[in-house]
């Protein structure tokens, strides 16, 4: 699954969700956001995010 971010103010990037079944079964998030002003780069709730649509993504496999 791709999120592509269209028109974004300050991103510009995408995040994927994958699933395969690799000696049991992998979950891969990749975030690749680029700031357009390298200067407006701040601390955010970033990895709290991700790790929380990890954890509802994980949850919804293994009730498979």
């Amino acid at each position: 699954m791709l999120f592509k971010l269209v028109d974004h103010p300050r991103f510009a990037g995408f995040v994927t969700n994958a699933i395969y079944e690799r000696d049991g079964v992998v979950l891969e998030f990749l975030m690749n956001w680029t700031p357009h002003d390298p200067a407006d780069v701040e601390a955010g709730p970033w990895e709290a995010a991700l790790r929380a649509g990890v954890a509802g993504t994980k949850a919804l496999a293994e009730a498979g």
